[in-house]
């Protein structure tokens, strides 16, 4: 499935990493195989922030990403798959390989439970 991913796209719904910090805050991004998608924010301090973004792959783990109204250059976010524990349990994420988190979260996403 990682690989598929990778290649494909993570298309589907994504929450931060899952922890007792999501009383404070909720974030997910989701990502729609027709290259849309949405990222919602809530947090106790900065309320709640709902943008649309448009979305394609430049190459394995590479995404080209713009959020739409709000800027007019796309950046290019890289992405990888670990296992990471919270103080709820361990989880495979998705995250930058640069950096702790993914694109604007400062968290890895893990795929959404429904």
């Amino acid at each position: 499935m990682r690989s598929r991913l990778l290649t494909e796209g993570p298309i589907g719904e994504w929450v931060t990493l899952p922890g007792t910090h999501t009383a404070l805050m909720s974030d997910y991004i989701r990502f729609d195989p027709g290259g849309t998608g949405e990222i919602h924010s809530d947090s106790v301090l900065g309320g709640v922030i709902t943008e649309q973004f448009t979305w394609s792959m430049t190459g394995p783990g590479r995404l080209s990403c713009t959020v739409v109204d709000t800027e007019p250059e796309p950046e290019v976010v890289g992405f990888t798959f670990e296992q990471q524990s919270s103080d709820v349990g361990a989880f495979w994420v998705m995250r930058d390989p640069d950096f702790d988190g993914f694109w604007r979260f400062a968290l890895p996403v893990a795929p959404r439970q429904r």
